[in-house]
């Protein structure tokens, strides 16, 4: 752990901003709260999909951008907004087009229901319109809901008619043409662009063959996931054996310089010395010679 931290009794415990990380990898960066992921953060899942979004006490909870990894040799698709309760993935935002069905898990003002009338400027706010009650702004990110797949899209009929003094139309515009175009809907119908991403409680049944084939698929995803880890991991031991042996190549090299240079300055010394020695055997020979001779001379 990198980052901020508050003391508690007698143990440093994360608070504030702050990275894990694992092997020098970044697997959260965001908020901490008393050692817990809570705030906006980002964080790595083990198939390298990236969540940059809020957290509430170490599980994702909120609105935010999900960035899904794509197989190797495979572009990745664009980046998503999702809605994440309790750590469980709901939906994607872009579901939630008008006239969808949602059930909420729990009741809200005695409504076990509500339709998608529309989306908010506020970041997770929709406007729904309740099964048993009005129309209301309701924070879809803290609300726990499932998109009800078996109901069939519900359309309004205010998105049908002009309203009050609209091309003529009277007070409740039943006198008014509809503004309802059967063919430019069949053209270009109201719905995601993006394979659905239903999640229930509910197990649909599938074969046998399909289970295994499905099983067989995710156990070869997650052997190439762990042989590129394993490749990584490999990688990085060659290349630190490599820095290693470089290492003791510049030290045996320097070492080497050391001991030229050490017998480079011996030598110098010796032979200092020897020019030394003959100088004074020539100076010693001199004074001789210059004795004797005033001995003849005497």
């Amino acid at each position: 752990y990198f980052g901020d931290s508050i003391r508690v009794k007698q143990a440093w415990i994360p608070h504030g901003e702050g990275e894990y990380r694992v092997e020098g990898e970044v697997l959260y960066a965001g908020d901490f709260f008393h050692g817990k992921m809570h705030g906006k953060g980002k964080y790595l899942f083990a198939n390298f999909d990236l969540w940059t979004g809020t957290f509430m006490f170490d599980e994702l909870h909120g609105v935010g951008i999900l960035e899904r990894h794509a197989k190797e040799g495979e572009e990745d698709p664009p980046p998503r907004e999702c809605i994440y309760y309790k750590n469980k993935r709901v939906c994607f935002t872009d579901e939630l087009v008008v006239g969808t069905r949602i059930k909420l898990l729990q009741p809200v003002k005695h409504s076990a229901g509500a339709v998608i009338l529309g989306k908010t400027k506020k970041c997770g706010h929709f406007r729904v319109k309740m099964d048993e009650g009005g129309v209301q702004n309701m924070n879809l990110a803290d609300v726990g809901f499932v998109i009800d797949k078996t109901a069939a899209r519900i359309n309004l009929l205010e998105d049908y008619v002009p309203k009050e003094g609209e091309e003529g139309a009277t007070r409740d515009g039943t006198f008014a043409e509809q503004r309802y175009d059967y063919e430019s809907d069949i053209a270009s119908p109201l719905f995601t662009d993006h394979d659905e991403n239903w999640i229930s409680s509910k197990k649909i049944p599938v074969d046998d063959k399909a289970a295994a084939a499905l099983a067989a698929k995710k156990k070869a995803a997650w052997d190439d996931m762990q042989k590129r880890k394993e490749d990584i991991k490999k990688n990085a031991e060659k290349n630190a054996e490599i820095d290693k042996a470089k290492e003791e190549k510049r030290l045996a090299e320097e070492e080497a310089k050391r001991e030229a240079a050490a017998y480079a300055e011996d030598l110098e010394s010796k032979k200092e010395e020897l020019l030394l020695k003959r100088e004074a055997q020539e100076k010693e020979r001199e004074r001789r010679r210059t004795m004797g001779e005033s001995k003849e001379a005497k």
